[in-house]
């Protein structure tokens, strides 16, 4: 689990209220893939300048810098194309990704170096061709939301330093030390709200 101060914000103060040790995480991107032609094609975000031109030879690469300009694009597109659907709530929602990248006329080597291998990661069972048959919606407010739309720039991510088991520890010990008793393997079928709580029937 990943978070940074810029999304989730109230999650890092919590954390921090129980005593937990918090510590840098790293959330770039990198691709290796195998284009037409048996080319490699290689780049990264990590570095800065380092990692894009993780392969020498793209710097003088029209086509690897056209890929650069249309990521460009492609996020002032993102983001133009959630503002309007968000200040329009009765749009038709069903338009997919590969819709989307059709009306914008992007490139092939576009799709197959950066945004098919982006959204596999952000949509790991789903297979690498299938995230074009993905709502838009969903995939750009997802790489907005996680700033994935930036090359250079993003917010630190942090992690709990170590992971799951150290913090549900200490929620355990938080909320027993309030008075809650803990239920495991018990069925939950609704939840209400009774003033400041929160309550599971039967729970």
């Amino acid at each position: 689990m990943v978070f940074n101060r810029v999304t989730s914000p109230n999650m890092m103060e919590w954390f921090e209220g129980l005593g937990l040790e918090i510590e840098r995480s790293d959330m770039s991107f990198s691709v290796s893939t195998l284009l037409d032609r048996n080319r490699d094609f290689e780049w990264g975000t990590r570095s800065g300048i380092s990692s894009l031109l993780a392969q020498k030879r793209n710097s003088l690469s029209p086509s690897f810098w056209r890929v650069i300009v249309e990521i460009l694009k492609f996020k002032n597109h993102a983001l133009k194309y959630l503002e309007y659907h968000e200040r329009n709530p009765d749009l038709d929602r069903n338009e997919t990704l590969g819709q989307f990248i059709s009306v914008h006329g992007y490139s092939k080597l576009f799709q197959d170096a950066y945004l098919i291998p982006m959204c596999a990661c952000i949509c790991w069972s789903c297979p690498s061709q299938g995230v074009l048959g993905l709502p838009a919606s969903f995939v750009l407010s997802h790489c907005r939301d996680n700033h994935l739309l930036e090359l250079f720039g993003r917010p630190q991510w942090h992690t709990v330093k170590g992971r799951s088991e150290s913090y549900m520890n200490k929620v355990r010990e938080e909320l027993m030390s309030m008075g809650c008793q803990i239920k495991t393997r018990c069925e939950v079928k609704s939840f209400k709200f009774r003033r400041s709580r929160l309550q599971s029937p039967g729970g």
